[in-house]
């Protein structure tokens, strides 16, 4: 179960941008630049709102607070926002 975690862990997140240009690949042009412009908006306004709430909110990880070594090697950071 453990190497079932990791891998997800590690290279399912790829699945994601796969699933968008297959998307964008099967619509219209001029939807495509709407969902292209519609998807630049959310993701600055997503980072900007994630650091501004990193800025205002600390808290160290779990595995920094219990002293657990974490499956996945991770540095000591702020849990907000998390990778």
């Amino acid at each position: 179960m453990t190497g079932l975690i990791m891998f997800c862990a590690k290279y399912l997140f790829a699945l994601a941008p796969l699933i968008v240009l297959l998307v964008l690949w099967r619509v219209p042009a001029d939807r495509r630049r709407r969902l292209l412009l519609r998807g630049a908006i959310v993701l600055i306004v997503g980072v900007a709102l994630a650091k501004g709430g990193g800025a205002i909110h600390r808290e160290p990880r779990p595995f920094v607070v219990n002293h657990i070594v974490p499956l996945i090697p991770h540095d000591a950071d702020n849990s907000l926002p998390s990778d």
